[in-house]
């Protein structure tokens, strides 16, 4: 693809700064073709692959001298320009990334991840993630948390061309377009926008396809159509140039103008992956075009700095060799750093989280009188967020105009300004930047709530049912992996209306949480009671880990019960046993709304002369696996209901571990469970896949009378 490029553009930057953009570009250059050489070697360090970027130079190099001290930056694998400056030294950054490709125990994921996956958290660069344009959700997040710090710093996500179609890319830079807050704080009334930039870079390829089989139209008018004040078709092998668009956008941004989108044109004149020949499917003469001398940028930059007369000969070679000098110090030092070997500390997926022990606050307490689920949600929500003014909570739905599907976003509280003739939304309590709707954006939603929690935010991710958080998956990854790669905290809440019973058919009924057990870094909370729902939510608001918070929908309006008036939390991974007793002979474990079913077979069991301990785990992840087993130990009999499907449900482990751990202890062990399905729209359908007392009696019996 020719095009016609302007030469440099000759500006007013002094020449310290001309000679150290040619100085990172130069050395991002030269690591990359050091990993390279490596990848070939057959005494190779770099554990797998890895995917450069030559050519991108000046775009990587232009975007990151154009921020500042606590703007942010989501970057993409072929950015290693942008992260040397904003790692800097040179020295700092060839080490970090060194030890990540070579798999070390002391680098930046120690040894979990690799390539370009790690983040550089005190210099303002996110973790990268392969699932392409990731980050662009990441960085409306942190530019949220930007505008409500003050609209001091910009946030940045960088991606490809090929990343400009993935789904999660356009949610992003629709849900960034879409919002706008502090409406009252401007003249006309239309509100202040997030201060985000979307820098694509278009090197032509998207792995193997050109960009004319992977983008329709033009991308410029693609993102001129999300209304974004600031659109720009840059050359992006000119370091300048790039330097000035991101200057121009920056500014805007700050002042509540963005968000905004360039696109920097550019060429990847190597694979996409150093697996590969370059020329595989790369037509050789494109690359020989783009590798000319008035192209290349490292060659274009260098003339019009010795034509300048900044740098020469002499002085350009004594910067190479400071360069080299440095990198290959990095590379021996990561070269002779210790391997990652297994150790148990590979099995800590959680963060660290504070002590949940508070001083009762008076002013932040529960009424004595008895609350409904949808209450207690409310009530609880609106507490915690009196209490932390980080907590925020935006989703479809949530806003004045619904008040929740369910009405949990609305209080009858007169202490809270609602009644029983007129509930009050807890938008209206706590404002538009606080409580807020979005658009059908999913992904984008929960890429937007792991940048709030990146940057110490407690967001609440409200998905309207857990069916459709399968359009966030990725996403979901990103934030339970993160702790794992980068040792960072996620204080993340996706709150989801989960299950059966309500007529709503296959795509508004799923308990879909044995597939986030398997996710590991997520903890799966799912209270059956009001007063489980209120402790655990509090717990849930001041751990440090992305969490799956499912509250079923059928007990919104039924279930009823006291909450004290005095402050409480419930710990995460405490079982709650109901009619514990020294007699039992028989262990029922379930939860949600499958909890109610079971203590009423327990009931119709005692005729049977069976006294059946009841265990409601209240969290899946962690599961309180010493409660269960004790009670499986004195009983020797068990049954496990829920309302997933059968088959690989999470009553499938729970039997496994009661197998493995308590061999000896086996009078039977059943399970009871929703239909290997999808879950029926037709009411006898639906009862007929649902679990209910008269099955689990059913079970009980069987396994009662076989033993």
């Amino acid at each position: 693809m020719e095009v016609d490029m302007p030469n440099i553009l000759d500006i007013a930057l002094d020449n310290n700064t001309l000679k150290e953009m040619l100085k990172y570009m130069v050395a991002t250059k030269y690591l990359e073709d050091l990993v390279a050489e490596d990848i070939k070697s057959p005494n190779k360090h770099c554990v797998g692959t890895a995917y450069l970027a030559p050519g991108h130079e000046a775009y990587s190099v232009g975007m990151a001298f154009a921020l500042e001290k606590g703007d942010t930056l989501d970057s993409s694998h072929r950015d290693i320009g942008a992260r040397m400056y904003l790692g800097r030294p040179i020295k700092r950054v060839a080490l970090r990334r060194f030890l990540n490709h070579f798999g070390k125990k002391n680098g930046p994921t120690r040894g979990m991840d690799g390539t370009s996956h790690d983040h550089d958290d005190e210099r303002g660069v996110g973790t990268f993630v392969s699932p392409m344009g990731a980050g662009a959700g990441v960085a409306v997040g942190k530019a949220f948390v930007h505008m409500m710090e003050g609209y001091k710093n910009v946030a940045v996500a960088s991606f490809g061309e090929g990343a400009s179609s993935a789904g999660r890319v356009h949610e992003s830079m629709n849900l960034a377009g879409v919002l706008k807050f502090f409406k009252e704080s401007t003249k006309d009334g239309k509100g202040k926008k997030l201060p985000v930039i979307f820098c694509c870079y278009n090197n032509q390829w998207a792995e193997s396809v050109p960009v004319e089989d992977g983008v329709a139209g033009n991308l410029t008018d693609r993102f001129k159509s999300y209304g974004f004040s600031c659109v720009e078709r840059i050359d992006g092998n000119d370091v300048i140039q790039v330097y000035l668009a991101v200057r121009r956008a920056r500014k805007m941004a700050i002042e509540g103008k963005g968000p905004c989108a360039i696109e920097f044109l550019t060429f990847r004149v190597g694979p996409h992956g150093q697996h590969e020949a370059p020329d595989k499917y790369v037509p050789k003469e494109d690359i020989e075009f783009w590798k000319k001398e008035d192209k290349d940028p490292i060659s274009r930059f260098k003339k019009y700095i010795f034509d300048k007369s900044i740098l020469n000969n002499e002085s350009y070679g004594k910067m190479f060799s400071e360069i080299k000098k440095d990198i290959d110090e990095a590379f021996d030092e990561a070269a002779r750093a210790p391997e990652a070997v297994w150790d148990e500390t590979y099995e800590d997926v959680f963060s660290p989280t504070a002590d949940h022990a508070e001083p009762p606050s008076t002013s932040l307490i529960f009424q004595e009188k008895e609350f409904s689920y949808r209450e207690t949600l409310s009530e609880a929500l609106i507490l915690e967020m009196k209490r932390d003014s980080k907590i925020v909570v935006f989703g479809q739905d949530v806003g004045w105009r619904m008040r929740g599907v369910f009405g949990e976003m609305q209080t009858t509280n007169p202490e809270n300004g609602g009644s029983l003739k007129s509930p009050k939304a807890i938008e209206h309590i706590f404002g538009h930047e606080r409580v807020f709707d979005t658009p059908i954006v999913e992904s984008a939603q929960v890429a937007m709530g792991i940048g709030m929690a990146w940057q110490g935010w407690r967001p609440i991710v409200w998905i309207q049912f857990a069916d459709f958080i399968a359009t966030a998956i990725d996403d979901v990854k990103h934030a339970a992996w993160n702790y794992m790669r980068n040792r960072k905290a996620m204080p993340l809440v996706i709150m989801m209306p989960y299950g059966g019973g309500t007529g709503s058919g296959p795509f508004h009924s799923e308990d879909n949480m044995a597939m986030f057990c398997h996710m590991s870094g997520l903890k799966i909370v799912c209270p059956a009671t009001p007063y489980d729902l209120a402790g655990l939510f509090r717990t849930a608001m001041r751990d440090n880990n992305p969490i799956m918070f499912y509250v079923h929908k059928t007990l919104f309006n039924v279930e009823k019960g006291k909450i004290p008036s005095e402050e409480y939390l419930i710990p995460f991974g405490k079982a709650k046993i109901y009619h514990q007793s020294n007699n039992a002979n028989f262990t029922i474990i379930a939860w949600g709304a499958v909890l109610k079913e079971a203590l009423l077979a327990r009931k119709t069991l005692l005729s049977h002369g069976i006294i059946a301990e009841v265990i409601d785990p209240r969290t899946l992840v962690p599961f309180d696996l010493e409660t269960v087993l004790k009670s499986f130990r004195k009983t020797g009999h068990a049954v496990i209901a829920h309302e997933a499907s059968l088959n690989c449900g999470f009553g499938a482990e729970i039997a496994s571990l009661l197998v493995y751990h308590a061999p000896d202890c086996l009078g039977g062990v059943g399970r009871v469970a929703g239909k290997d399905t999808c879950v029926p729209h037709a009411p006898k359908l639906e009862k007929g896949y649902l679990p209910n007392a008269a099955k689990i009696v059913e079970a009980s019996l069987k396994i009662w009378n076989e033993s």
